[in-house]
Order: structure tokens, then C-alpha cells, then sequence
């Protein structure tokens, strides 16, 4: 049976055909271990250390940096020497990003054969003080810089390439394979750690979240979610507003109590409510 009417018809067919040749052929994504970036740090150390990771983590040989420069003008000098563009610069804050992508873009305006270089190349911004509404302030500059996000320096848990990683999939410059999965399995503990030390601190209106606080809350977290199993009740996650909600309510019941009694007085009224929900 055919498809559609020019599968029938030859004519057809041969009209088509320049249509058909018209459309660019997908590129296929590389993996981690084939991708190139160019970096931009005044810190030595901070390149160095970056490179050793990309080529212990990723597997990228030591040709996969570009380049390197240490301020805004040395890399604009660099890049604009390019024939072929990196899959990704890494910008640091502290060296001038907003002069950097300024003369990025007017590169990019002024030299259509630049413009055709760079139009598929990520930036991603490196910093210790910089936050998502300086990265937005920065993708406001120019259409043509394409600017994904921010990696925190230091990165509070040392996953700061397994974000890129996730960051530059996302952006479908990386396929999707086993390592951008198990870097994406290998930052689930230190994003729960630190989305639930933030939402303690908020709930129980903690200025520090104590280790023990800490433990406790994981520990009754997995005996509630023990309890809901047997009792057929969907399981509780970190992410649970309603936790919150109980939670706050017996604060504002037992103010003096610890934290951790808290917790646990909540986490058994929270499970005393589902029950009585589900029966």
C-alpha cells in the first residue's frame, strides 16, 4: 500500500526529489567521549583540573580542548581564528562574561562565516557568584549566543561535569547514552541531601540542619514509606508537600520539641492520616 502520492506516481517523484535533497541531513550527536569545548579561566589550576576530569570522567582525549584563554579579548582573538567550532565553552564569571559575550555576539554580527561556525556552540557560565538571574541577563544580549546555564564553583558535592553532562543532553549536543545516565544516577543523592536539608531548614525554621536532624528525617522517611507499602498508600518522597504541611503543623503545636522529635511526631501523624484516608 503506498505512503502517499508520490510513492505512485513518478512524476511526482521526480518533483519532489529537489524538495527531498533540500532538507540537511540530522547530525549525529557524539558521545561524551567525542565532544570538543574551548575554556576561558585566568586561574592555571582551574583549567587543569577541569581537562583531568573531562578526560577521566568523559573519556575525551586531551585534543578535545580547543583552546584556552585566560580573559574576554584573548578568547575572542582566539575564536575568531576558528574554521571549526567547540561543542561547548565554558565561561568563567570572574574574567568578564558580560564583555565576553557582548564581543561574542558582535563577532558573530560583523562575519557570517563565524556566524555559520559558531551557531550550534554552547556557553556554559563558571562561577562562584553568579546567579540564574545573571545568566539571564546574559542570554538577553544576543539571540545568537546561546548561553545554557551555570555551574557552581566548587560544585557543592564535586558533580559539577556530571551537570554539564545533563545540561549540554538536555540541549541535544550530547546522545544520550549509558554515561549521560549514570551521571544523571550519580547526582540523585546529593540532590536529595541538599533539596531536603533546604526544606527542613524552611519547615522547622532551622538556621542549620544538624546531622542528626538529618539522619533522622531519612531514617523515618524510609520507615513511613515501609509502613505505606504494607498499607498500599503511594510512597512518600522528599518532594511531598503534604510532609511539609504536617510538619509545620506540629511545630506550631510543639515549638520547644527538637527538630528531630519533630519529625518523627509528624511522620507518624502523616501516616496515622493516609491510613484513615485509605480505609
Amino acid at each position: 500500500m503506498p505512503e502517499s502520492p508520490a510513492d505512485e506516481d513518478p512524476t511526482l517523484q521526480a518533483a519532489a526529489a529537489p524538495a527531498l535533497a533540500a532538507v540537511p541531513a540530522q547530525r549525529e550527536l557524539p558521545s561524551a567521549a567525542g565532544l570538543t569545548y574551548y575554556i576561558i579561566d585566568d586561574e592555571d589550576m582551574v583549567i587543569n583540573v577541569f581537562d583531568a576530569n573531562l578526560q577521566y570522567k568523559w573519556k575525551v582525549p586531551p585534543t578535545a580542548q580547543l583552546g584556552q584563554a585566560s580573559s574576554a579579548d584573548e578568547a575572542i582573538g582566539g575564536l575568531g581564528k576558528f574554521v571549526k567550532a567547540p561543542d561547548f565553552i565554558v565561561l568563567d564569571w570572574s574574567v568578564g562574561a558580560e564583555s565576553f559575550v557582548r564581543k561574542f555576539a558582535q563577532m558573530l554580527d560583523d562575519s557570517e562565516p563565524l556566524a555559520a561556525v559558531f551557531k550550534d556552540t554552547k556557553i556554559v557560565v563558571h562561577s562562584a557568584e553568579a546567579t540564574d538571574s545573571d545568566v539571564e541577563k546574559l542570554r538577553a544580549i544576543s539571540p545568537k549566543v546561546s548561553i545554557i546555564g551555570r555551574l557552581q564553583k566548587p560544585d557543592p558535592h564535586g558533580m559539577s561535569h556530571e551537570r554539564l553532562l545533563l545540561m549540554l543532553a538536555d540541549q541535544r549536543v550530547v546522545k544520550k547514552d549509558d554515561v549521560v545516565e549514570a551521571a544523571r544516577i550519580a547526582l540523585i543523592p546529593g540532590e536529595f541531601s541538599e533539596d531536603l536539608t533546604n526544606r527542613l531548614k524552611r519547615t522547622l525554621r532551622l538556621e542549620e540542619v544538624s546531622a542528626k536532624d538529618f539522619i533522622a528525617v531519612a531514617v523515618i522517611l524510609g520507615l513511613v514509606n515501609g509502613a505505606r507499602r504494607s498499607a498500599k498508600i503511594d510512597e512518600l518522597t522528599q518532594f511531598d508537600f503534604e510532609f511539609d504541611a504536617v510538619l509545620a503543623a506540629v511545630v506550631e503545636q510543639f515549638p520547644k520539641l527538637e527538630p528531630y522529635q519533630i519529625l518523627s511526631i509528624g511522620a507518624d501523624l502523616l501516616f496515622a492520616k493516609k491510613a484513615e484516608a485509605a480505609s
